[in-house]
């Protein structure tokens, strides 16, 4: 399921429902800057959202589950759409009710949610995600830095290294033309990424300075 959020404030209030709700079959909640999220679109990394819907969007967040106990494996099951391998219907219960639950709040967190309906389409949206390193790479040189910080700190520390490239007036389309983030919002590691073409070596080394 991904789902699109006005606001980074909103990830982990969501992050907290989705655990009241899907417990111990929540297996993944990974967070994705809008940046991120629409350099994987543009080189064809799939696309979770149609532009309309993602219209005030700052960020995302994909959802994954997975069976955690026997009798959650032992649910009735049924065939998907295009007959590839089944669904859970335990499973894609719990999830309709937690998107129905985010989109009928009187004070939503989320503007929109789509929750896959086949195995293609849920292999489509994580390729999304999985697809954001190759499409961040065909703007420019990169340099990838994992770092372990706590979640709710994912947006702040994105924001401070761009304004201290900025500062060094590195921030432009000669120089680095992106910093993205994306990250595991259950342990706190967060992907930092910033894109830029050639640069001489004293700018290279003031861009290396400023994010280790």
């Amino acid at each position: 399921m991904i789902l699109a959020l006005p606001t980074f404030e909103n990830v982990l209030p969501l992050f907290k429902l989705a655990r009241q709700h899907l417990s111990e079959i929540l297996s993944a909640f990974e967070f994705i800057d809008r940046t991120a999220y629409e350099l994987a679109v543009k080189h064809g990394q799939g696309k979770g959202l149609s532009n309309d819907e993602i219209e005030g969007a700052e960020c995302f967040v994909l959802l994954e589950t997975s069976g955690g106990k026997k009798e959650h494996d032992e649910e009735v099951r049924i065939p998907s759409v295009d007959a590839e391998p089944l669904i859970n219907v335990f499973v894609r219960k719990k999830l309709t009710i937690l998107l129905e639950t985010l989109l009928e709040a009187d004070q939503p967190l989320i503007t929109t949610g789509v929750l896959s309906q086949s195995p293609g389409q849920f292999n489509s949206l994580w390729k999304l995600r999985e697809g954001v390193p190759e499409a961040v790479s065909k703007e420019g040189k990169t340099y990838k830095y994992d770092i372990s910080v706590p979640s709710a700190s994912f947006k702040e520390v994105v924001d401070a290294t761009k304004e201290q490239l900025r500062r060094k007036g590195l921030l432009h389309e000669d120089a680095v033309r992106h910093v993205i983030g994306y990250g595991h919002v259950g342990d706190g590691k967060l992907h930092r990424i910033p894109t830029f073409p050639c640069l001489p070596s004293s700018s290279a080394w003031q861009v290396t300075c400023i994010l280790t």
